[in-house]
């Protein structure tokens, strides 16, 4: 769902003629972090690759979640990172309460096109994912509840979480897009007065 909030952002930035050249000067602070944070979710698959075995491999993805939720913290001040950071926090706190993975509901999966993911998840080889029928009382609704349906083109599961974080992601981007046009009109107004 981030490909399309990001799409959507980008969409509604052009409309109101905003500009994509913004991205070159957008500034995040703890951007160390936010590469750390992928390098942290990534790492239990290479462990898998090297066969390293880890007691909970989970617990890596979730601890990156948990570095991510600190880029949004220190960049709270951006337009949509405080939807980020609760959407976020949601799905974190989910997790949490399910030994660092996310529900998913693998009985409605597979009309989904996502058999053989529901499988993985049901043999218990996708480290991240627990099937909700044996998660705790708070996945049918904080949990990957939404399934998309097999015509859509990007196979996906969606929380709440995720749909708030989707929306921040929006106000993030269009946010973004316009900033620039907003200081240049700033500062067409200032020069006027200078010179009148």
């Amino acid at each position: 769902m981030i490909i399309e909030a990001i799409l959507i952002g980008f969409l509604l930035g052009f409309f109101r003629n905003g500009r994509l050249n913004n991205f070159a000067d957008m500034r995040f602070k703890g951007s160390v972090l936010i590469v750390l944070s992928f390098f942290v979710y990534i790492s239990p698959f290479a462990l898998r690759m090297m066969q390293i075995d880890m007691a909970m491999p989970q617990i890596l993805p979730f601890a990156a979640g948990i570095i991510a939720m600190v880029v949004a913290l220190v960049n709270h001040e951006k337009g949509g990172v405080k939807l980020i950071m609760l959407g976020g926090v949601i799905n974190l706190l989910i997790m949490g309460m399910n030994q660092f993975r996310m529900p998913v509901p693998v009985s409605r999966m597979a009309s989904s096109g996502l058999a053989s993911l529901a499988e993985s998840v049901g043999a218990g080889s996708v480290i991240n994912y627990v099937d909700m029928a044996n998660a705790s009382f708070l996945a049918p609704y904080l949990g990957k509840i939404i399934v998309m349906p097999a015509w859509y083109p990007l196979n996906q599961l969606i929380s709440i979480g995720d749909i708030i974080m989707s929306i921040g992601i929006i106000l993030l981007v269009q946010g973004e897009m316009m900033m620039f046009s907003s200081k240049r009109g700033a500062m067409v107004t200032f020069q006027y007065h200078v010179n009148k």
